[in-house]
């Protein structure tokens, strides 16, 4: 980092999604004047509540009394899938009506999986690959909570 730093020209500005990214920045030498923390946005039209939630359920064939937590991002250690599906088997065994939806893949995604069959978690259903564009809104829409276990944005 170090070496490419030193060959940037000395009026350069960077940004940072999470504080921890600026404060990482500036660690590495860069001036807390040149950085800038722009943090992770949402685009507002695509992403509004639904009022066609009860649609949105039956389509995607959700119970209406269902409590759906959703989990959206890719399945990987910074991310702790397992521990999400560890913290979701202590809700399963509370709550009767809720399940857990988690939209994703990567490298964890099959021991995930297999850690969920293993705890005997029933109601959590792994979407892979959802299309941001198409699809991932009408999750959003008709899910509940959404639930993060992620160290990391």
């Amino acid at each position: 980092e170090r070496f490419c730093l030193n060959r940037m020209h000395p009026a350069t500005y960077f940004t940072g999604v999470a504080q921890t990214v600026c404060e990482e920045t500036a660690k590495v030498g860069i001036s807390r004047d040149q950085i800038t923390y722009i943090p992770n946005g949402a685009n507002t039209s695509q992403f509004l509540p639904s009022t066609e939630k009860k649609i949105l359920r039956e389509m995607l064939e959700i119970p209406d009394d269902e409590i759906v937590l959703l989990s959206v991002g890719r399945l990987t250690a910074a991310k702790q899938p397992l521990t999400l599906i560890k913290v979701f088997s202590h809700l399963e065994n509370k709550l009767e009506n809720v399940s857990l939806y988690i939209a994703g893949t990567g490298e964890l995604f099959e021991e995930t999986k297999n850690l969920a069959q293993k705890m005997g978690v029933k109601k959590v259903f792994f979407l892979g690959y959802v299309d941001h564009d198409c699809d991932l809104s009408d999750y959003y829409a008709c899910s509940d909570y959404f639930i993060m276990t992620s160290i990391s944005i």
